[in-house]
């Protein structure tokens, strides 16, 4: 991170990016095998076979095209500054977000549990809007939908997934409530 002029930037973590990258594309293979290995000579390949097969590769081409790009970008994944914050690490890139937008600020744990002995967690900053339907009409028609989509499911269209940024979930929390308070003080002192 980088504090200088009361600007912080938050950089992507390569290392975790390549290894989501390269287990998307270890899916992706192995739905191109699947697929290949269906119409070997003598197989028995039921049409579910092809259908998982097919499934495997749409579904993980889009990972590894959006870990890839930001693999190889030299855009900071987040800009927080005095009057709000640049979110280029999500899915959907949010443009600036005003500090004055912003409601509240939650920690998110999504955790997904698998085989019973088998858990993982993934970290999210939830940043409540004031008027989040608002700030979704400014996308368009395809984010608009993705976004209406996260704030049904989680409250807010705006979820800074900490997975592959060089920060600590509990870190980039602590950072945002700082910069939303600080805002808020200079607000109230005009």
């Amino acid at each position: 991170m980088d504090d200088a002029n009361k600007t912080i930037t938050v950089d992507y973590n390569k290392a975790v990016l390549l290894l989501l990258s390269l287990i998307s594309l270890l899916f992706i293979l192995e739905g191109v095998w699947l697929v290949d290995v269906s119409y070997w000579p003598g197989a028995f390949a039921p049409i579910s076979l092809r259908v998982i097969a097919g499934l495997l590769i749409v579904v993980f081409v889009m990972p590894l095209i959006i870990y890839g790009k930001k693999l190889f970008t030299q855009q900071m994944a987040l800009i927080i500054r005095a009057e709000g914050m640049t979110d280029n690490a999500s899915i959907v890139v949010h443009p600036f977000i005003h500090w004055n937008n912003i409601e509240q600020l939650h920690l998110y744990v999504q955790k997904i549990t698998a085989f019973s002995n088998f858990s993982l967690n993934t970290k999210y900053v939830q940043i409540i809007l004031k008027n989040p339907n608002d700030y979704i009409q400014t996308f368009s028609l395809f984010k608009r939908v993705l976004l209406r989509f996260y704030n049904l499911l989680y409250k807010t269209p705006i979820l800074l997934n900490t997975t592959g940024l060089k920060i600590k979930p509990n870190q980039l929390y602590k950072v945002l409530q700082v910069q939303l308070a600080n805002y808020r003080h200079q607000q109230m002192q005009h």
